[in-house]
């Protein structure tokens, strides 16, 4: 005779297989979703997987936004990958997702790959992020990609939530790639090249990075000109912290140790600041963590202390560089202008004003240098804005990747 725990067990497992076979009904009988049905069909192990899921939101994306796509649609391990970014751990009705950008872990792990290469270095699964922008639901991808829930909700109760989507959400791509196109902070690119740190900061699991953008690198032009690889190394270093992966509404008021020297991070009046310098564009996705692009460049040098209740969201850009003056920045590398250029959804940098400063006080000094006191993510109780919920799934969508072209 089985035991209660086994019979419990049991009935679980009967329970998600009902509710996994309701999910592939659900997406069959939708006219706007032949799509995907079909690329489902394409892998048995995946619809095997959703059968089996239980305690995920799958944002499904439409016959128009497949369409959409063009000579871009997704193949073989890339196509395998996309399906999995859209499948995310937790269950999240319309009704639950919050008005501030907040990030959600998916079943794009990294031991999905195209060609051996890791589609993402994220631990637990890539980010997407979700908001209820006041009209309705926005997803947040890669490359600033933005996808409107156009029909939420199309199966109710159970653990199960199915979106659709308006557009296939975009893979991040790693730092060079994404901020290559971002007007204003590509700078970063050709310094990590000439700092010989391009391949550690597009590959290094679980980064978050803060990123100058390039008026910031002109306004300590004079420094740059005269620096030597040593100085530029550790000036590169000291804006990425690894480890951890967290994002403007995690920040509270606090101090993360970064590869050359600990950060202080502030929350004040709904601005975030790192060290004297203010995030300006927040949670920039990427293959192997986020970048925030801030207004000036760290000095792991300085170590006059600073008052954290002398900064507000309206000062302006602090040259941390004692005697730097602006020039134009030339890094001797010829690289083509991009062919496109990313713009920044204002769901971003509005979503980042509403960041409260009830989770962190304004008072308080703070120095450039001293003893970590808290993790990198900063995260504590009920301050921590990112959603990360439960997966019960046969262990994602695994294995698929063999069964591709």
């Amino acid at each position: 005779m089985k035991g209660p725990f086994s019979l419990f067990a049991l009935a679980a497992v009967a329970l998600a297989q009902d509710e996994g076979s309701a999910v592939l009904t659900a997406i069959q009988i939708q006219s706007d979703l032949t799509q995907l049905f079909a690329a489902l069909q394409l892998f048995p192990d995946v619809v095997s997987t959703l059968r089996s899921a239980s305690n995920i939101t799958i944002f499904a994306p439409t016959d128009t936004a497949f369409a959409a796509l063009g000579s871009d649609a997704p193949t073989g391990d890339a196509l395998a990958a996309v399906l999995n970014y859209h499948v995310v751990q937790g269950q999240y009705p319309a009704s639950t997702i919050p008005t501030m950008p907040t990030y959600v872990q998916t079943l794009l792990t990294p031991e999905l790959s195209q060609t051996d290469t890791a589609l993402t270095n994220v631990t637990g699964g890539q980010y997407v992020g979700v908001v209820n922008n006041g009209t309705g639901v926005q997803l947040l991808s890669g490359n600033l990609a933005v996808s409107n829930v156009v029909e939420a909700d199309i199966i109710q109760g159970g653990s199960i939530s199915i979106h659709k989507i308006d557009r296939v959400l975009t893979l991040p791509e790693n730092l060079a790639i994404t901020l290559s196109e971002v007007a204003g902070a590509s700078t970063i690119v050709d310094a990590a090249i000439v700092a010989d740190l391009s391949e550690t900061l597009t590959t290094v699991e679980d980064l978050t990075i803060f990123v100058p953008n390039d008026a910031a690198f002109e306004a300590i032009g004079s420094v740059l000109a005269t620096a030597n690889l040593e100085t530029l190394q550790s000036v590169l270093q000291y804006h990425a912290i690894t480890g951890a992966v967290f994002f403007a509404e995690d920040v509270t008021n606090t101090t993360s140790p970064s590869l050359a020297g600990n950060l202080t991070l502030s929350v004040i009046d709904g601005a975030v600041f790192v060290n004297e310098a203010k995030v300006i564009i927040p949670n920039i996705i990427l293959s192997n963590g986020v970048a925030h692009v801030i207004d000036s460049v760290l000095n792991p040098l300085a170590t006059e202390p600073f008052d954290r209740a002398s900064l507000s969201p309206s000062n302006s850009p602090v040259v941390a560089f004692q005697g730097a003056s602006p020039t134009a920045v030339s890094l001797g590398l010829p690289r083509p202008a991009p062919t496109t250029t990313l713009s920044v959804p204002a769901v971003l940098t509005s979503g980042l004003a509403t960041v409260t400063g009830t989770r962190a006080s304004a008072s308080g000094s703070a120095t450039n240098s001293g003893p970590a006191v808290a993790s990198a993510s900063g995260e504590s109780g009920a301050s921590s804005q990112r959603i990360v919920g439960g997966l019960h799934a046969a262990g994602g969508l695994l294995g698929v990747v063999a069964l591709l072209a």
